[in-house]
């Protein structure tokens, strides 16, 4: 046989709560989910402690669960837009500047790349054994390498001042 539970003591069930304090359980629900500590592990209510949050919080003052619902949607929303905003304000740049970049880069390289695969690299390896040779090629590339990164520092670092 079920005893009566006390007007302040624990119970099972958000209805049995709901039935002592004659509070409609959607109102429990809602102090549930806005943070009401007399509700523990499982589904048992402490119902002395919830009548306490209660007149501190009441009821009708609390946002429905879609009201709630509706609103840390729109929160998350308007969180995901200012991500996206401060992602594409780092990132964009013009059109005509990213153009201008990329010609003025290729004419770096084909400059280079000649200078050095045609004009100064036969001349160095004129006379001497493949291995020589192939020594002379590393070194050219390395050359050539360095001189890349250091445009790419040199891009980097004047694209950082522009932004």
């Amino acid at each position: 046989m079920k005893t009566e539970p006390k007007r302040d003591g624990v119970v099972d069930t958000l209805r049995q709560a709901a039935a002592i304090l004659g509070l409609p359980g959607e109102a429990l629900r809602r102090a549930k989910k806005n943070g009401c500590p007399a509700f523990r592990s499982g589904s048992r209510v402490h119902v002395g402690e919830l009548r306490q949050w209660l007149e501190k919080n009441p009821p009708e003052t609390l946002p429905t669960t879609d009201e709630r619902a509706a609103t840390l949607l729109k929160l998350a929303r308007l969180e995901g837009q200012r991500i996206k905003n401060e992602r594409l304000k780092a990132e964009l740049m013009p059109i005509e500047a990213v153009c201008e970049r990329i010609s003025a880069i290729r004419g770096e390289i084909e400059s280079t790349l000649g200078k050095w695969l045609i004009d100064q690299l036969p001349a160095q390896n004129a006379g001497l054994d493949a291995s020589a040779q192939r020594e002379n090629n590393r070194k050219a590339f390395n050359l050539i390498c360095a001189r890349f990164q250091a445009w790419a520092k040199e891009y980097d670092d004047k694209l950082k001042r522009e932004i």
